[in-house]
């Protein structure tokens, strides 16, 4: 098996292509959140970037994310899980969530569902190695903006 060290240049790859998405979204979500005026998620000014919630319980993925948007501009929060993002996110104020669907102990879904409930609007891009059409209906149905 090849560790994610020997195979960094695949995991920066799919970090780049996710990030190119996610840079895709973010213009039509940037536009939706200037003109938000209430205090939602999505509200925020234009001095401000976008701050978003990178989920995913490989390091490599989190730093390789972190690195890219970082240097687009984006502030960006990340933990290793779902139960850390669903508490964070009841705390803290993102403008968007980016997730790893498979994950121990809480996977993406239920990370979506936390986010939904917080603002049925909030910007949520679902990543994952392991694509299934199952995984992709579950997540058309909770609003998730993007499945990569």
């Amino acid at each position: 098996m090849v560790s994610a060290a020997e195979d960094r240049p695949a995991y920066r790859l799919r970090a780049r292509h996710i990030a190119g998405q996610w840079t895709h979204l973010a213009a039509g979500s940037q536009d939706a959140a200037m003109a938000t005026s209430d205090d939602s998620p999505q509200a925020r000014t234009s001095e401000t970037p976008m701050r978003i919630l990178v989920v995913d319980d490989e390091e490599i993925m989190r730093d390789l994310l972190t690195e890219i948007l970082t240097g687009e501009g984006y502030e960006l929060v990340t933990v290793p899980g779902g139960r850390e993002a669903i508490d964070l996110l009841a705390q803290e104020r993102f403008d968007a969530v980016i997730t790893d669907m498979l994950m121990p102990d809480v996977n993406g879904i239920e990370v979506v569902r936390a986010a939904k409930r917080i603002d049925p609007m909030y910007p949520v891009m679902a990543m994952t190695g392991y694509p299934s059409a199952v995984a992709a209906k579950d997540l058309r149905s909770l609003g998730v903006s993007s499945y990569i």
